[in-house]
């Protein structure tokens, strides 16, 4: 058995290649494509630093708020 997309499939069952004596239908098969650009690991390097400065940022001033308002009280 295999896992694939969280289903628990036979590995009998999935993609059939074409052998001597085997014929697969292949007039209604479609082509699928991505709808997302693929990135590459710069890239996503680039947006984990930018989410953890957002993060840093909020974080920090959620911080200053809390020490300003026990410093005011």
């Amino acid at each position: 058995m295999m896992r694939e997309m969280g289903v628990q499939m036979d590995v009998g069952l999935g993609v059939k290649c074409e052998s001597t004596g085997v014929y697969t239908d292949t007039r209604k098969d479609k082509i699928i494509r991505p709808n997302k650009n693929y990135f590459s690991s710069t890239m996503w390097a680039k947006e984990r630093e930018d989410t953890t400065l957002y993060i840093q940022c909020r974080v920090r001033a959620w911080f200053a708020r809390k020490r300003a308002f026990t410093l005011r009280k």
